[in-house]
């Protein structure tokens, strides 16, 4: 008899319209993971150059990548664009700005924060979708914070982006999954 009602109540958990919809979730997640571009339009509402595409589709999985690109080409705006992707369509991600200048480090975080925000007067097709996502609470409603000593935002899949702020070297031991260099 107790046996019979514990299944009861494992059944009800989740209704069978729930499961599809995780299920059709998940299967929209693969989708961005597997398509960077894609994934940018949908989730944070901008559209990007050609150039900007290839640099975004090649990098995605690579373990290391070195940018090479003009003055004003927009590589802090793509890499905050990278690091965002990263961080909301997989969990736990340790993602680290890193310069030997904290105000570099700093400048690059500012950006992902005015995407966040939707204050990129460049691009009117912004989303709020990353907003949402950040864990904010009642002392600091944005989400996003300026600690001297590192700048950082979490979200709601357990991922962090955070600015070290200060010589890359003296951090050696930390486990990282995403290393962004601003310079």
């Amino acid at each position: 008899m107790a046996k019979k009602k514990s299944d009861q109540r494992d059944k009800s958990i989740l209704s069978k319209r729930k499961i599809e919809l995780y299920s059709k979730n998940a299967e929209i997640i693969k989708y961005w993971r597997r398509n960077p571009v894609i994934a940018c339009e949908d989730i944070l509402g901008i559209k990007l150059m050609d150039a900007q595409k290839y640099i975004l589709i090649e990098s995605w999985t690579k373990p290391y990548v070195v940018w090479c690109c003009s003055r004003n080409f927009g590589k802090s705006f793509l890499g905050a664009i990278l690091m965002i992707l990263k961080f909301l369509l997989y969990e736990n991600q340790q993602i680290y700005i890193i310069s030997s200048v904290g105000s570099q480090a700093q400048e690059t975080f500012m950006k992902i924060e005015k995407i966040a925000q939707n204050r990129i007067d460049s691009v009117k097709s912004l989303k709020k979708v990353f907003a949402e996502e950040v864990v904010k609470s009642g002392v600091n409603k944005e989400g996003f914070t300026h600690n001297p000593a590192s700048f950082n935002v979490k979200s709601y899949n357990g991922s962090e982006i955070h600015t070290l702020n200060g010589n890359p070297d003296n951090n050696r031991s930390m486990q990282l999954h995403v290393v962004c260099s601003a310079s």
